[in-house]
């Protein structure tokens, strides 16, 4: 069996990559396809012979009855960079297309989260990359790239239309947090293969979402070294280069030794989600309207729209 799991970003991809990467059981193919992921998204700025992309397609390392094709930038152009409409359409489109055309037989996994817990995920993660904006000026300048991370409907046509709405698979990744062993089985049956592999079984989850308070220290702290560099040209440099350091040494002891950091609670106030009206609306239509009905469409196995409307409706309720 070919398999294709695309992601979405702060769904588990980092963790299912590395434990399948230490399988001797399946071929995995994931640090690979960066070359691939980064001069598609070149293409889709350039509008170049897309035909060129099938040159930097990677060949499994090994044959064994399971290959696994797995990379977050298959969900389409990263955050953080303006893009058209029309680009992120042309990148899905490409992406699901060239995965036909190498590998025809395959099946495509993705991971979807709650968009109400994704959304403070991602700004979370931004935060962690050296970012100090709040959560309101988060949702309107990434406005382009949040609309199209949470359109599945228009993600999903392309690899529909490509491989067959039948062969792919949406799964909730609240489910494997919350039932590994039942979530190995339930993703297991619908692609067909046995469960005894525990293809799904997380083991140890990677690249961990710190808690608010840690993050609020981190985008305090990136505040702080900014004001301190001021103008300075000749400092420029080498501060950022310290300022970056120092925020990896913070992050990486602020996840492995949390309660050593327990007295920022009295520093520093929580972070705040609460959003105006006007986002407030923006963002519960276009997760009705482009996530949810699209799971309901097809055909919602796991009640995954009831539990999603639910943290909708109390985080960001346009009433």
């Amino acid at each position: 069996m070919k398999l294709i799991h695309i992601g979405l970003p702060k769904t588990g991809s980092t963790s299912f990559q590395e434990q399948w990467r230490k399988r001797r059981d399946i071929t995995s193919v994931s640090d690979k396809l960066q070359r691939l992921v980064d001069n598609t998204r070149k293409i889709i700025r350039s509008s170049s012979d897309p035909n060129e992309l099938v040159d930097f397609w990677p060949k499994a390392s090994q044959e064994s009855p399971i290959t696994i094709y797995s990379s977050e930038g298959f969900s389409g152009l990263p955050w953080g960079r303006a893009a058209t409409s029309e680009e992120y359409d042309y990148g899905h489109y490409l992406f699901a297309n060239l995965s036909k055309e190498m590998v025809p037989d395959a099946k495509i996994l993705l991971f979807i989260r709650s968009p109400e817990s994704w959304l403070r995920s991602v700004y979370l993660q931004m935060i962690h990359e050296g970012h100090s904006f709040g959560f309101c000026r988060f949702i309107r300048h990434q406005r382009s790239y949040l609309a199209n991370a949470l359109d599945l409907k228009n993600m999903l046509r392309h690899w529909d239309e490509a491989f067959g709405e039948q062969n792919v698979i949406v799964y909730p990744f609240e489910r494997i947090i919350a039932s590994p062993a039942q979530a190995n089985e339930e993703i297991s049956d619908a692609l067909n293969i046995p469960a005894s592999l525990n293809l799904f079984q997380l083991r140890q989850r990677s690249n961990v979402s710190l808690n608010n308070e840690s993050a609020q220290l981190l985008r305090a702290l990136t505040i702080l070294n900014r004001r301190i560099q001021g103008r300075n040209e000749y400092l420029s440099s080498s501060f950022k280069k310290l300022n970056d350091d120092f925020r990896l040494l913070y992050r990486v002891e602020l996840q492995s030794h949390p309660r050593k950091f327990s007295f920022i609670n009295r520093l520093l106030n929580p972070l705040e989600f609460t959003l105006p009206p006007v986002e407030k609306k923006y963002i519960s239509s276009l997760i009705n309207d482009c996530f949810l009905s699209e799971i309901a469409r097809r055909g919602d196995k796991y009640n995954t729209v009831a539990a999603y409307e639910d943290r909708l409706n109390k985080y960001f309720d346009s009433e």
